[in-house]
């Protein structure tokens, strides 16, 4: 991606939630078209802070209704970049006063399900860029957050229009659009970022149970790079996709256990194969 200007698919789009992603997501728009209008929705301690104007032309505080729902109304795409119990709560206000509305919630069943309740349910597309950092909040916020990152939409219900929307605006800020179901993105993602950030907690605490901190290395590191985090956040995340992160980490017990039993026999050829293996798919 070239620093050049470049123009938006859209004129102006209202972020709500400024958190790491709302704000890379504005930073991104503004780094490729300056001339893109950003608004930003939050709380009043987020919103009067001086220095989002380096991120956003207009600002209006979630507690002030009619101020932020005139941004809504004023933007071609509403985005709310919030935490997933709070999408939710939001999603049907929102769709009566927006044009097209997508999210970023790393979860979509609930957030999906809350939306089928508005007649508006057409211009919603349910989105989750694969995109993140172990620091959160805007000042963690960077240009390039999304750049070669999947960004998954959910666009069963969606209108062609809306979701050829989203999909050119995911596109514009670098990141690749990639359509799934609401049930599928649940279980893929459980998989893929939820029981790697409990297992990423377990292996800390295990090692320090262990009095085991001094024999760290890289490959340690590496496993628990992603643990803790925050409270809040991953609260809304468990809560919602509860079944999905026990099925697969009820598979991976099976197979640890199974590995397990093989290694208190001295048999290492299980756990030998498993390394194979993982060598084979990651090359």
């Amino acid at each position: 991606m070239t620093s050049d200007p470049q123009r938006a698919p859209i004129e102006s789009v209202t972020i709500i939630g400024f958190g790491l992603i709302g704000a890379s997501l504005a930073l991104a728009l503004k780094r490729r078209d300056p001339n893109v209008i950003v608004r930003a929705v939050d709380l009043p301690a987020i919103i009067s802070r001086p220095e989002l104007a380096d991120f956003a032309d207009e600002t209006a505080s979630m507690e002030d209704s009619s101020a932020y729902r005139a941004l809504l109304a004023a933007s071609e795409l509403t985005v709310l970049a919030g935490p997933v119990k709070v999408v939710e709560r939001q999603v049907l206000d929102v769709l009566k006063y927006a044009n097209v509305v997508t999210d970023c919630g790393s979860t979509k069943r609930q957030i999906d399900a809350a939306a089928q309740h508005s007649t508006l349910r057409a211009h919603f597309v349910p989105g989750h860029p694969m995109a993140g950092n172990t620091r959160s909040g805007y000042t963690a916020a960077t240009h390039d957050l999304f750049e070669s990152k999947s960004w998954i939409l959910c666009p069963e219900a969606a209108s062609p229009e809306a979701l050829a929307l989203v999909r050119s605006v995911v596109s514009f800020v670098g990141a690749q659009p990639v359509e799934m179901s609401a049930q599928r993105h649940d279980a893929a993602v459980a998989l893929t970022s939820h029981l790697p950030k409990l297992l990423a907690g377990l292996l800390v605490s295990l090692c320090h149970e262990a009095g085991a901190e001094a024999a760290r290395g890289p490959s340690f590191h590496s496993a628990t790079r992603v643990a803790g985090g925050d409270g809040g956040i991953w609260s809304d995340i468990l809560a919602s996709n509860a079944d999905e992160v026990a099925n697969v980490a009820a598979r991976l017990a099976r197979d640890l256990s199974r590995i397990a039993q093989e290694l208190q026999r001295g048999d290492t050829s299980g756990a030998l194969s498993v390394l194979e293996h993982a060598r084979r798919l990651r090359d």
